[in-house]
């Protein structure tokens, strides 16, 4: 019931913040701390907690093994993963969903080719027909790009609003009327990349075509991933520069595969690396039936 898991390591923040203090020295007596150092020696208490936690989970005989299971009750899948901020790979979760039989990149362009959404290729955003866009990616089927992404809160009033009629939304475990949840679709060629991030809800990834492989890294770690932006993490764990991001090789990272009909559950602040294997469509939602905000503003 659990896949495999690899190691690394990674992050600034707080290593570089203790040597800047320790530089400066101790504020003298009777002098007031400047604004904010109460704040940052907080700061600084929690990452070594976390910290030390990281390190004390990658001692387990299996750290960094996820959970898999192709039947699941609402009630483990709450309990053991949901409110546990743990991850896990649902295996043909979503495999009787109509979605299966019926999406590809050809059924895209048949049904939605005039349709313009947004996709990425060479760091850049703009506008194309679907139509277009997969007369590209059949043409170039390995190439990496371009990258369909898409996503609608809610789907059901979107130009590809046809599209909801294709999924089927256990309501033990979704809310289908949720007009707050936000729909992703990701389409693209073999190859097709989405760097080291981090969501902030809780999210389902369903491989509807082609195949996927993600790594995974702990929460926990997120000190040692080198943030270059919100969200955002410097570091590729496929190729990691342990001269550039030394604290990576004290990271463990969890790598697993989605076939179409599968599903990965990916809990808030967890970090993950997408990769297509092979031409792809997937879609992400996060219309769970339970609480699925924490104030993610302040992150």
């Amino acid at each position: 019931m659990q896949l495999e898991s690899t190691g690394a390591t990674t992050h600034q923040p707080a290593g570089e913040y203790r040597s800047s203090l320790m530089n400066r020295g101790s504020p003298k007596p009777n002098r007031v701390a400047p604004p904010g150092a109460e704040t940052l020696r907080l700061y600084e208490q929690q990452a070594a907690v976390i910290s030390a936690i990281a390190d004390l989970r990658a001692l387990k005989p299996n750290a960094g093994a996820i959970d898999r299971a192709t039947d699941i009750s609402p009630e483990t899948f709450l309990s053991r993963y949901y409110a546990a901020n743990e991850p896990i790979l649902l295996e043909g979760f979503v495999r009787n969903w109509p979605a299966i039989k019926k999406w590809s990149p050809g059924y895209f362009a048949e049904q939605f080719g005039d349709v313009e959404l947004d996709v990425y290729r060479d760091g850049h955003r703009r506008s194309m027909r679907i139509r277009d866009f997969v007369d590209v990616m059949q043409r170039q089927p390995e190439a990496g790009e371009p990258y369909l992404v898409a996503q609608y809160r809610p789907l059901p009033q979107s130009e590809l609003a046809a599209l909801s009629q294709d999924l089927r939304f256990d309501s033990a475990f979704f809310d289908a009327g949720d007009d707050q949840a936000v729909f992703g679709l990701w389409m693209g060629p073999a190859n097709t990349l989405t760097p080291l991030h981090y969501d902030q809800k809780n999210v389902l990834l369903a491989q509807l075509y082609g195949r996927k492989r993600v790594k995974l890294i702990s929460p926990l770690a997120t000190d040692r991933l080198y943030c270059r932006k919100r969200g955002y993490s410097e570091v590729d764990p496929d190729k990691p520069d342990f001269n550039r991001f030394p604290l990576f090789e004290r990271v463990t990272v969890s790598t697993i595969e989605l076939e179409a009909g599968d599903a990965l559950f990916l809990p808030f602040g967890w970090w993950h690396h997408v990769r297509s294997l092979s031409p792809s469509i997937s879609l992400s939602l996060n219309n769970f039936i339970w609480p699925n905000s924490f104030a993610a503003e302040k992150l």
